[in-house]
């Protein structure tokens, strides 16, 4: 039991320092890369479409039951929709070659088969949230509120699926 008082919170395991990893290429890496590039691709180009068709003009966002839009967004908050994707999926890139970016403390990772799991979460929760952006530039909101919900699930699915597996694989 930890008895100092300046440190009553901490665990023994807090002061547990992880090795620094670094994992090299594999072709699934280079597979969920070029999966990932080809979404930003995508996405980027949707939102310089967006932006060049409007001229600066608002777009509607939604649309009523007689087919008239009747709100309207600005389109340059695409450009953080945009920036957001691109950065979370340069960070996940980048963390799946140096996996102590993932590693959570309450995590305890003893082997290399956790460590790849983590690593593959991280692309497909990169690629989940690009669908998102991708969703958000090419379709009108309104008609997102089903795939959003849809897209919400498999997120948690996927997160709680991943640590699930990285905890039984001790």
């Amino acid at each position: 039991m930890n008895t100092n008082f300046n440190h009553f919170c901490d665990s023994s395991n807090d002061e547990q320092e992880y090795p620094k990893i670094r994992l090299q290429r594999s072709m699934t890496n280079t597979f969920f890369e070029i999966i990932i590039g080809l979404l930003l691709l995508i996405l980027w180009g949707g939102i310089v479409y967006k932006l060049a068709i409007s001229n600066g003009e608002p777009i509607p966002t939604h649309i009523d039951f007689s087919g008239k839009a009747d709100s309207f967004e600005s389109p340059y908050w695409l450009l953080l929709v945009g920036g957001f994707c691109t950065a979370l999926a340069f960070f996940y890139m980048h963390a799946a070659y140096r996996p102590n970016y993932l590693i959570e403390t309450s995590l305890r990772i003893t082997n290399m088969r956790q460590i790849k799991i983590l690593v593959y979460w991280a692309y497909i929760f990169t690629i989940e949230l690009i669908s998102i952006g991708i969703a958000l530039t090419f379709f009108c909101w309104e008609n997102l509120t089903l795939f959003l919900k849809i897209m919400a699930f498999v997120i948690i699915l996927t997160s709680l699926t991943t640590v699930i597996a990285v905890r039984r694989l001790k």
